[in-house]
This record gives C-alpha cells, sequence and structure tokens, in this order.
C-alpha cells in the first residue's frame, strides 16, 4: 500500500496526522514541514486543499485532534503510524512529546500492539538510508578526485 492509493476522502485526515506528530514537540521542524508538503503534493492535493495543509502546518494540531473523525483500513493505519514515526524521526531526534503522541496515535488507530515494532522498523529503514547516502557521497567524492 502507498499513499497514492488514498481515496480523496482520506487523503487530508492523512495529512493532518501528520501535521499533528510534527507539531507534538512544540516545534515544527523544516525538515518535518519539507516532507509534508511533498506529501501533500505527491497527493495531488488541489489549491484549497495544500493552503488547508499550510494552514494547518502554520497553527498546528493536537493528535485527538487530527483523527477525530477519521476513518482509516487497517492498511492506510499501518501506513499512516509508519509515516508518523517517520516524520518523528526526521530530525534525528524523538522527544518524549513526540513518543507521547505515537502512543495516542497507535491507541487511537488501535494499532498499540504494532507500534514498537513499527518504530523499530523506521529506525532500521532510516539508518539503511543514511548509510545509502554515506555511500553515494564516497563514490562521488572518489569520482570528483579522478
Amino acid at each position: 500500500m502507498s499513499r497514492e492509493s488514498l481515496s480523496a476522502s482520506e487523503r487530508l485526515p492523512y495529512l493532518r496526522v501528520l501535521i499533528a506528530i510534527a507539531h507534538a514537540d512544540g516545534v515544527l521542524d523544516e525538515e518535518e514541514a519539507r516532507k509534508i508538503e511533498g506529501s501533500a503534493l505527491g497527493l495531488g492535493l488541489g489549491e484549497e486543499e495544500m493552503a488547508e495543509v499550510r494552514r494547518d502546518l502554520a497553527a498546528g494540531l493536537d493528535v485527538a485532534q487530527a483523527v477525530a473523525g477519521a476513518s482509516f483500513s487497517i492498511g492506510t493505519r499501518l501506513m499512516l503510524l509508519r509515516d508518523a514515526t517517520t516524520i518523528a524521526w526526521s530530525d534525528d531526534l524523538v522527544t518524549p512529546e513526540e513518543l507521547r503522541g505515537l502512543r495516542a496515535l497507535a491507541e487511537a488507530l488501535g494499532l498499540a500492539g504494532y507500534a514498537p515494532r513499527i518504530q523499530a522498523w523506521v529506525e532500521r529503514r532510516l539508518g539503511l538510508d543514511r548509510d545509502w547516502s554515506r555511500i553515494v557521497e564516497d563514490a562521488e567524492s572518489a569520482e570528483g578526485r579522478r
């Protein structure tokens, strides 16, 4: 399942949850905002929806607000918890507030039992992404010395 498979009615609530997690520590990091805006653009949101995403990014939301009234399939809920965990880790530091937000989200989504496995998976994935970036940098540097 990918974000592109979200239904039109799921897209904005999905992004609002990511925004809530990004704001959970009281600071919206540039990398968090960039990832959320990139996701919104990738979902093909219209001008009005993008304006709403930007307003929510600026104002912030809490997890309860973001999840209220939203209904997602099990696949979407799993993907949402994975993406929210990735957003929380995007600045390489997960604060206690972000952890509380992720726990609240996992509980609201009925996925509390899966949260530790998802977090471990995200940490491994981010580590692999960092390793790949170093490989590319090393290769480009070596190529530049030729």
